[in-house]
């Protein structure tokens, strides 16, 4: 059995078939992909990004439509992405794992939710991660020089407001400590005069 990005001919026709149905009953796709997932314990996000896929190569290939659809649908080729859309995807996902946050979850926060925005993102992100695979690096690493002195900038800065904040408040500590040490001493001159009466009282009784 033939499959076409891991996916077998079954599961094609069937994915075919209730996306069809879908449009011609106006339901939603999200629907179909989530009961597609459902029946064959694939991730619904997994289904998704196939169905798309699958299109835009029925756009390039004719025969591949008729063999699948009875009337294609049409995909809208991606805009390109220019650079400073990729800076600011690879951006929020290196931030994102900073904060411990997966790749998907930085896209998703990126696009705002948004289904269509977030498999652009995410698209062009594996495209970006899989032109690095052979180097054995994330893609996020990969950023323009511009945006990584932009990022060093940042967290050059944040270290020198934390290393002022140190600094203050060794100097607040500092004065606190003069102040006791002052107290203290006047403490014990206090302390010892009295003693001293004391014992001047003894001696004259």
């Amino acid at each position: 059995m033939k499959k076409f990005h891991g996916f077998t001919d079954d599961e094609i026709r069937a994915l075919a078939l209730l996306a069809e149905t879908a449009r011609k009953n106006n339901g939603k796709l999200s629907d179909v992909f989530a009961e597609f997932a459902r029946k064959t314990g694939r991730a619904k996000g997994s289904v998704r990004n196939f169905y798309y896929e699958f299109l835009r190569a029925c756009g390039e290939d004719e025969s591949l439509a008729k063999e699948y659809f009875s009337s294609a649908p049409k995909v809208n080729r991606a805009r390109a992405f220019d650079e400073e859309e990729t800076n600011k995807l690879l951006l929020a996902v290196r931030e994102g794992r900073r904060e411990n946050k997966s790749v998907r979850r930085s896209i998703i926060e990126l696009a705002g939710g948004d289904e269509k925005l977030t498999l652009r993102y995410q698209n062009k992100y594996r495209s970006l991660a899989k032109s690095k695979a052979g180097e054995g690096e994330s893609a996020e690493k990969f950023l323009p020089v511009s945006a990584v002195r932009r990022v060093k900038a940042e967290i050059n800065a944040l270290v020198e407001r934390i290393a002022l904040s140190v600094r203050d408040e060794n100097d607040r500590l500092k004065k606190k400590a003069d102040l006791l040490e002052q107290e203290n001493a006047m403490l014990k001159g206090i302390l010892g005069k009295l003693n001293g009466e004391k014992l001047k009282d003894k001696n004259v009784i």
